[in-house]
């Protein structure tokens, strides 16, 4: 199974755990276990793609893989990576409307972009291609200037 993985940052082109994002979003095989549960554990829109017809005499039943539900061999329906069986992930529009918690100091630029960009009330854009210590310096000017009201 494959599934189309968005980034929190709308428009982000770059690399994250090894899979390459252009303009906020990717197909990853479900192979890449890791990389789709950090995706899942960092608020990334996760999505399966529907099997595509083959081009050349195939079916679509052919090119459908196997059930991605069904219990694996100790009977656990879930790998622990966000994918069938688990619940799904928020849609877009519901991580919009949550609030972005702040970033480990270690997280990647673009998530210090979008957090940066929540707090302030700006769009990614507006934040010019910033590096991720202007970006952490801009938060704690801005929740110094929170405490100092």
């Amino acid at each position: 199974m494959r599934y189309e993985v968005h980034t929190p940052l709308k428009g982000y082109s770059g690399t994250v755990a090894d899979v390459v994002f252009t303009g906020g979003r990717a197909v990853v095989d479900g192979s890449q276990r890791a990389a789709l549960a950090y995706f899942h554990r960092h608020g990334y829109g996760i999505l399966p793609v529907e099997a595509e017809p083959l081009d050349s005499g195939g079916s679509v039943a052919d090119a459908a893989e196997p059930d991605q539900t069904a219990p694996d061999e100790d009977g656990d329906e879930s790998d622990g990576a966000g994918l069938p069986g688990e619940p799904e992930p928020p849609t877009a529009t519901e991580q919009e409307a949550e609030r972005l918690p702040k970033p480990a100091k270690n997280a990647p630029v673009a998530a210090w972009t979008a957090y940066t960009a929540q707090l302030l009330g700006v769009t990614a854009d507006d934040l010019g291609g910033k590096t991720k210590v202007e970006l952490q310096e801009l938060v704690a000017e801005h929740e110094k200037k929170g405490t100092d009201q």
